[in-house]
């Protein structure tokens, strides 16, 4: 511990300065403007002091106490979680000259209150720092500082949850992507809002995977077109994003998610022509958002199963990329014969068709036959074989509704 000029080690009081001080010192340069850092250097040769917590001798704000959000070992610069105030509320810029201490962690009696140091987590509360400049993409959140730098680039979030001079309106609930971080001021840049951000407005900061979706891959589009957009530095093959959602997180169009038909080798993504870009997205950043099904109309037609013994191809449905067969109904009401139901799947696109499932139906069972949820990238079919001639042709109507 440093001990302060003037203090009798044989003071009655060094047993109790011992224990609730870490650290004596005076601040030799300013500090942020934002208030939420103590430069000194001698902390330069001093252990980390993260999550503990400083509290200043002098000035405006003397005597409030701050949880240190950030201090590197070896470093000259605290940086506490929430900005020194004066009586007024205003932020107070530490000065060089201001006496500080560091206070130990110990529980019981009148020691401080333990305090907690930042953890990353999927989800996070964030505060604009009281001296913050209005924004549209840069946010300074002290109590978010220390972390490695970058830490939440690209994969995390961040909605406005309250706007400290007008509540409830613009940019709350506004979302944009995290692009940039710096831990040492806890400074984040994201794709811009729509609304400045400002001082004291609250945030939440989240991770991709609590979104409810899948983000596949991120990049920045350098063809602009509002059907066929492409991003020629993609390595993947084509194909590989085919079913799955292209979104711009900037620009004219973002958040506007628009379903790839086709992706190809070069990069292009062929966006379904019934549901473009409302207009060309511009060289804006992106996300691929993971296969989503897409539901077409159910069809519906009649069968008419020949007379005879042999197995019969009612119909078949043709598939064209991944898709789900929600379901397959079969009306056999006119049948008078037992009949096996089969669903045959071509699995390897050759056109074989082995059996998937059977299903032995007879007479007296309930007259409406169906199967559901079939996941495939191939063509199914759909088959009838009586066990008994009929003697004559009866109709079976039927219907299959599909997501792709």
């Amino acid at each position: 511990m440093k001990v302060p000029s003037g203090l009798r080690i044989d003071s009655p009081s060094w047993p109790l300065l011992q224990a609730h001080i870490s650290y004596w010192g005076i601040a030799d340069a300013v500090g942020s403007v934002f208030g939420t850092t103590v430069v000194c250097g001698d902390l330069a040769n001093e252990p980390s002091y993260i999550g503990l917590a400083a509290k200043l001798l002098d000035g405006d704000a003397a005597g409030q106490v701050r949880v240190i959000a950030a201090h590197v070992a070896g470093t000259n610069t605290l940086t506490v979680a929430n900005a020194f105030t004066d009586n007024a509320g205003a932020v107070v810029q530490v000065v060089a000259g201001t006496r500080f201490v560091i206070l130990s962690i110990a529980g019981g009696g009148a020691a401080p209150a333990p305090v907690v140091a930042p953890s990353i987590g999927l989800w996070m509360f964030g505060e604009c720092a009281p001296g913050m400049a209005a924004s549209l993409n840069t946010l300074v959140m002290p109590n978010l500082a220390g972390f490695p730098d970058d830490i939440f680039n690209n994969e995390f979030w961040i909605q406005v949850i309250h706007n400290a001079d007008v509540p409830g309106t613009a940019p709350e609930r506004q979302i944009r992507r995290v692009t940039d971080y710096v831990g040492a001021s806890g400074t984040f840049t994201v794709d811009p809002f729509l609304n400045n951000v400002e001082a004291n407005d609250l945030v939440a900061v989240f991770h991709e995977s609590i979104m409810g979706i899948e983000v596949l891959g991120f990049g920045t589009l350098d063809t602009s077109n509002a059907t066929v957009p492409a991003d020629s530095t993609r390595p993947e093959g084509a194909g590989y994003f085919d079913g799955c959602l292209l979104m711009t997180t900037e620009g004219d169009v973002r958040f506007q998610p628009r379903r790839i038909v086709d992706f190809t080798a070069a990069g292009v993504f062929i966006l379904d022509p019934g549901n473009p870009f409302t207009a060309a997205p511009g060289l804006v950043d992106y996300i691929i958002v993971g296969f989503q099904f897409r539901a077409i109309a159910p069809t519906e037609a009649t069968y008419s199963h020949p007379s005879g013994v042999a197995e019969q191809t009612a119909f078949t449905i043709a598939i064209t990329r991944p898709t789900e067969v929600k379901t397959i109904i079969l009306d056999l009401t006119n049948l008078t014969q037992n009949a096996d139901i089969r669903i045959r799947y071509d699995r390897a696109g050759v056109g074989a068709y082995p059996v998937m499932e059977t299903f032995n139906w007879t007479v007296g069972m309930d007259d409406i036959v169906y199967f559901r949820q079939i996941t495939c990238t191939h063509n199914v079919r759909v088959t009838v074989q009586s066990a008994i001639a009929e003697g004559v042709a009866r109709d079976i109507p039927y219907e299959y509704s599909l997501r792709e």
